[in-house]
């Protein structure tokens, strides 16, 4: 089977491999005797390249990489052109692991790694060279390939121990991958609440629009802004009502604005947060003007 042009991964081929885009792993087996020049691919989980025969070249908006087949390749989620050379037995073959942010963030907190604090330049793809650990994970996998593809469970908890070896053992080398995945993801959500916030989206659809659980959203807005969405939001709209006030605009136009439901339910939350009312807020707005 020959992964073509333009496609997304692993989701294309959700059906063919029996994969779920619920799973925090999917495993792809891949061969071809075809020399793909150019594919355009788009990752749509963080994906891990076992490379068995045949070289790879590896285009993103910020690398060129030409990987030999005595590697690993571990590419960050986004759009890649990606080119296989054969083998000298004129075949290509690899092992596409894609998993997770989500799966990414309990491992390195479960396993305390200082990953992050690794001073190295934040990156898209990287090479890893194989060690002997390695070797023997890539011989093991193609032995369970069975088990592998016909039990979901086997294979995460199989290529999950590869994940931990890499962030115990290799962080100098994966640290710059990593940090780029975690980048995008704050970048995501400061993009989403930059282009929503006067929006009526609730939180729920905000982590969908991030491609995220609620609860990792929730977790990782915490992370970058010292306080929960709905706290968030709450502030914002009561800044925003603040300076309409000052610019003479009424309470009943305020709230409509703002996304309340009714007069009452924006009253009580301004003087929740100001200690007066938005009436009387504008009452010593007009007399001090």
């Amino acid at each position: 089977m020959t992964i073509s042009a333009n496609y997304q991964l692993p989701g294309d081929y959700y059906s063919y491999f029996n994969l779920d885009q619920n799973r925090d792993i999917n495993v792809i087996f891949y061969k071809t005797d075809t020399k793909a020049d150019r594919i355009k691919l788009n990752f749509q989980q963080n994906v891990l390249i076992v490379l068995g025969k045949g070289d790879t070249i590896v285009h993103t908006d910020r690398e060129f990489k030409e990987v030999a087949e005595e590697n690993l390749l571990l590419i960050s989620e986004g759009t890649t052109i990606l080119s296989e050379n054969l083998a000298i037995d004129l075949e290509y073959r690899s092992v596409l692991i894609f998993f997770s942010d989500d799966l990414l963030l309990r491992l390195i907190t479960n396993l305390n790694s200082k990953i992050l604090s690794n001073p190295s330049k934040i990156n898209d793809v990287v090479p890893i060279p194989k060690d002997e650990y390695i070797d023997h994970f890539e011989k093991s996998i193609y032995l369970l390939r069975d088990e592998m593809e016909g039990d979901p469970v086997f294979a995460q908890n199989k290529c999950q121990e590869l994940l931990i070896y890499l962030i115990r053992h290799k962080a100098n080398l994966i640290a710059p991958v990593v940090k780029d995945i975690l980048n995008c993801r704050n970048n995501s959500i400061r993009d989403t609440i930059l282009k929503h916030e006067n929006s009526d989206l609730t939180v729920e659809e905000l982590a969908f629009l991030c491609n995220m659980s609620l609860s990792t959203f929730k977790r990782k807005f915490a992370e970058m802004y010292d306080t929960t969405p709905k706290k968030f939001f709450i502030k914002r709209n009561m800044e925003r009502a603040y300076y309409m006030l000052k610019q003479q605009k009424l309470p009943s136009e305020i709230y409509y604005l703002l996304g309340y439901e009714n007069l009452s339910s924006f009253s009580v939350e301004f003087k929740k947060h100001y200690g007066v009312s938005p009436k009387h807020f504008g009452l010593i707005n007009d007399h001090n003007a």
